[in-house]
């Protein structure tokens, strides 16, 4: 184990694999310049020009959460122009080198819309095209912005992205969706970040209007899954998506690698790593193809591929994922990001779980302090999940209950505050604050093992190594207080739970603690 951890320590300062000088686009949300009833119209444009841009292999596009994390870190305007200051900022945060942006209006039918391109670090260099259209043939609008921007050359003589016949095919042929989802679709779309809750109302009547339309489903199964911690229904809006994307042959686009990786999230979080392995190495697979290494999208599939190797214990597959996204991150100038902050979290995890607590914990402080320089860093729920682990770290591998609590209950605080104590990780946390109490109270323990119980029940979530590490608990700590007949019943629980997901040793020690009670 040691030698693994010396590894460790030397590969993240190996030379960098994924320089590369080519053009990497955000896209900033275009300004309403008309009536307000069409503000979606910013969202849906957004949407499909990082959707067709992503569809291109000689260019990077940033995605539009990490997009709307930069924009929160440099506290900057949702929507609008941006000076050369704001440009620079999130070029820095992202690693963006051309941000795309502009404004449009709408008067009667008729949508007018002027693009700027804006060079990050190069001041007088903007560029600047008209493009205009109609409400009703806005999906041709939205390919003559595409188009105008691979076209256009500035006189810095701006580098422009090449497109292949495929990919033009790609985005000429694209599902159109009907006029009345699509627009549910962006309204949706448009408030997604404050009010998932509803988006996911106007992306149910988005799903409804065309039930052929894919986005709305992934954006709902992403938001059911990641934000409202519901995995199963969320498997279901994503497969479904699935189905339909691959039926109509749109898997090579950054959407379909999105809708994958989104997958193996929710079976992450369900206790089916080898399913999630699968469909994370799949998309990893299709990334390559597309020539997409260079990329935010491989970065974070990186990050995910290596958590799920360690759920297995796979500690050396998980370095290896973890040391390659390090070093796509540093290349693309993200040691402020988000991102960055949750990789050193998941590299702490690693060596947590290496039995390097020194060196797990520089980097659960590196991971805090990028969320602490970052504006509303604590608002983020993977900031809440640090303050988990750090209580995990201090409880379990240092033995500081006490500072281990006060973690625990300032996640469980963050948790709360956004709306979150109802998902899979405050399960978690309940779980890990049960831990904490027993090794003094086994029945305020209990109190939080039956909180966490409740909300795996509620989720749909049986068959997961949690939930049969919550039942084992919830069988000593009923052992402790002499209810047999509860200990046996729960380690009855653990040992089947443990044999579906495949642990087979700890399945046999919970069968033979149970018969030993009776049971």
């Amino acid at each position: 184990m040691k030698n693994f951890f010396l590894f460790l320590c030397t590969a993240f300062f190996s030379a960098n694999l994924y320089a590369s000088n080519e053009m990497k686009i955000l896209v900033h949300s275009f300004r309403n310049n008309g009536a307000p009833q069409y503000s979606w119209l910013s969202a849906g444009m957004t949407d499909t020009v990082i959707s067709d841009l992503g569809r291109i292999k000689s260019l990077t596009v940033i995605s539009d959460s990490d997009r709307k994390n930069a924009i929160r870190e440099a506290e900057l305007g949702q929507t609008g122009l941006l000076g050369q200051k704001a440009v620079n900022a999130l070029g820095e945060m992202t690693g963006a080198n051309t941000i795309i942006t502009g404004n449009y209006s709408v008067k009667g039918n008729s949508v007018e819309v002027t693009v700027h391109i804006l060079p990050v670090g190069i001041s007088g260099h903007e560029r600047t095209f008209k493009a205009t259209g109609t409400i009703d043939e806005i999906f041709e609008l939205q390919d003559k912005i595409v188009y105008g921007l691979l076209g256009e050359k500035g006189k810095d003589g701006g580098t422009v992205p090449s497109i292949t016949d495929d990919e033009k095919r790609s985005i000429d042929n694209k599902y159109k969706p009907k006029l009345s989802a699509y627009e549910l679709y962006a309204k949706g779309w448009e408030i997604s970040s404050k009010n998932p809750n509803g988006a996911l109302e106007f992306y149910r009547q988005s799903i409804e209007a065309d039930p052929e339309y894919a986005a709305p489903l992934v954006e709902t199964g992403w938001i059911v899954g990641n934000v409202l911690g519901r995995p199963n229904d969320a498997i279901k809006y994503l497969r479904k998506a699935e189905d339909i994307m691959v039926r109509r042959k749109e898997t090579s686009s950054d959407k379909y690698a999105s809708m994958l990786n989104a997958l193996g999230g929710v079976n992450i979080s369900i206790g089916q790593s080898d399913t999630a392995i699968a469909y994370y190495l799949k998309t990893r697979e299709m990334l390559e193809k597309l020539d997409k290494k260079n990329t935010y999208l491989y970065g974070n599939l990186l990050v995910n591929l290596g958590m799920a190797y360690q759920n297995k214990n796979k500690l050396n597959d998980a370095l290896e994922c973890y040391v390659q996204a390090r070093q796509l991150f540093e290349s693309l100038n993200l040691q402020k990001s988000v991102n960055y902050a949750v990789l050193m979290l998941n590299i702490g995890n690693l060596c947590r779980d290496g039995n390097q607590p020194d060196t797990a914990l520089k980097y659960y402080n590196k991971s805090k302090e990028i969320f602490n320089q970052a504006p509303g860093g604590e608002r983020y729920p993977d900031y809440a999940k640090l303050m988990l682990n750090l209580g995990m770290f201090y409880s379990n591998s240092k033995n500081d209950t006490v500072l281990g609590g006060e973690y625990y209950r300032k996640s469980e605080e963050l948790y709360r505050a956004a709306g979150l104590n109802n998902t899979e990780p405050y399960a978690a946390l309940m779980f890990q604050m049960g831990v904490n109490e027993s090794l003094k109270n086994d029945k305020l323990a209990l109190s939080y093992y039956e909180k966490g119980r409740v909300i795996y029940e509620n989720l749909g979530i049986s068959s997961s190594y949690n939930v049969g590490a919550l039942s084992w608990n919830t069988a000593i700590a009923y052992q402790n207080l002499n209810n047999k007949p509860k200990a046996g019943e729960n380690y009855r629980k653990a040992c089947t739970i443990f044999g579906i997901i495949g642990e087979t040793s700890l399945a046999q020690k919970a069968d033979e603690r149970a018969k030993k009670l009776g049971y």
